[in-house]
């Protein structure tokens, strides 16, 4: 079941239908700089979205939307955005052009993180009320396959095929393997206390996954389904990207506000970086100059120059930031 919004209808829901100021802000809404991408940050503690331009490094707007934004995640061709919202049991539908709010979908309870088919059509969404992933048909707007997952399941991922997704398995400490084409689980792999994230290598070869609990990241292989290495890090980790060469990954740790720059080739951490509080999910853009890192702790995002591996800057954004998206 979905729910349309046109701008007044949206801005009426608010009731800011008369107002100059709208809770969708329309500083910006009538262009797209060139030459830069927009960013898009969920803030869980103020219900809204941070769009930040990537050429300003700066806030160009901010989406309001219903309760508990906590993960966003663009369509292959960044025309949508897809926020999935933990207090609303729902996916809000953003316009990223426009940067506005045209619908929301309901998908279940306890809603927390999604993932977009290479191909576009399909949502895959952990519901950790039901303890399943739910696939959600974009096309119709409604969820039209459950798989029971028998966990509070957590970041999904997609195999550069889409034949395969990769989720973390939360307190049954695994990587969980589904396909995609039955919906079955084909594999369950041991990782360790509060596995969180699960992140295939650009090409696909391995995937990277993160556990809480353990000071380590834990490599799978993709063929195999097996592990094939584990790469110590100073605290546990939450967050996982690749850098598109497939040089170096990173890895966020909360309790210690770094991000740790792995040597994917030796699988040994070259450096760390110090970044805000409580670093939750980090995302690469797709030129690889830049990583964002939502900081729960200080309501900020740490922008991370990647040629020069260190701290560029810090934008201010809405209260208690988890996820991160950047618009291809």
């Amino acid at each position: 079941m979905t729910r349309n919004y046109t701008r007044r209808n949206w801005l009426k829901t608010l009731g800011l239908a008369g107002s100059v100021t709208a809770g969708v802000s329309l500083a910006g809404c009538a262009t797209q700089t060139s030459n830069s991408e927009d960013v898009y940050v969920t803030n869980q503690g103020s219900n809204t979205v941070s769009v930040v331009d990537t050429a300003t490094m700066a806030v160009r707007t901010t989406i309001d939307v219903e309760a508990r934004p906590h993960f966003a995640a663009f369509s292959p061709d960044g025309s949508r955005a897809y926020v999935v919202n933990n207090g609303a049991d729902i996916i809000t539908v953003i316009d990223a052009s426009a940067r506005e709010v045209m619908s929301t979908i309901e998908v279940g309870p306890n809603p927390l993180h999604t993932a977009i088919s290479p191909t576009g059509d399909y949502a895959y969404t952990a519901t950790g009320g039901t303890k399943e992933v739910r696939r959600v048909d974009l096309r119709s707007e409604t969820v039209d396959q459950k798989i029971p997952v028998e966990t509070i399941a957590h970041v999904p991922a997609f195999s550069q095929d889409g034949d395969r997704l990769y989720i973390g398995g939360g307190a049954k400490q695994t990587t969980i393997v589904i396909d995609t084409d039955d919906g079955e689980i084909i594999e369950e792999i041991q990782i360790g206390p509060a596995t969180h994230v699960a992140e295939p290598s650009p090409d696909g070869s391995v995937i990277y996954a993160s556990s809480r609990g353990t000071d380590q990241v834990t490599v799978i292989d993709a063929a195999s389904l097996e592990v094939s290495d584990t790469i110590d890090i100073s605290s546990g980790t939450h967050g996982i990207a690749f850098h598109p060469d497939e040089n170096y990954a990173y890895a966020t740790s909360e309790s210690a506000n770094i991000v740790s720059v792995i040597d994917t080739t030796t699988k040994q951490v070259t450096k760390t970086i110090n970044v805000g509080e409580t670093p939750h999910i980090v995302n690469v853009e797709p030129s690889g100059r830049y990583a964002f890192v939502t900081n729960i702790g200080s309501n900020s995002i740490s922008v991370i120059d990647l040629a020069k591996q260190q701290l560029d800057t810090e934008v201010d954004v809405g209260a208690m930031p988890t996820g991160v998206a950047v618009r291809p």
